[in-house]
């Protein structure tokens, strides 16, 4: 089996805070393409996340998960 990760959590967060994708990119300092790489499930390097993590409050396990596919 395969693993594939998911940022359902984090488009969660966005919506529960009231911020847009664009908020976002401005309060956690990346660029677009990481939020078009997020948007599509794939890989960002850890540094980004943390950014993430930093400017919206929140642990790494709150906005990602991982699961399995055939």
């Amino acid at each position: 089996m395969k693993l594939e990760l998911n940022y359902n959590k984090l488009w969660k967060i966005l919506i529960d805070k009231n911020m847009r994708k664009t908020d976002l990119i401005r309060q956690a300092s990346i660029s677009s393409s990481t939020l078009n790489k997020l948007s599509k499930g794939g890989n960002v390097n850890t540094s980004s996340l943390l950014k993430i993590c930093e400017a919206i409050d929140v642990k790494l396990e709150d906005i990602i998960e991982t699961k399995h596919v055939e």
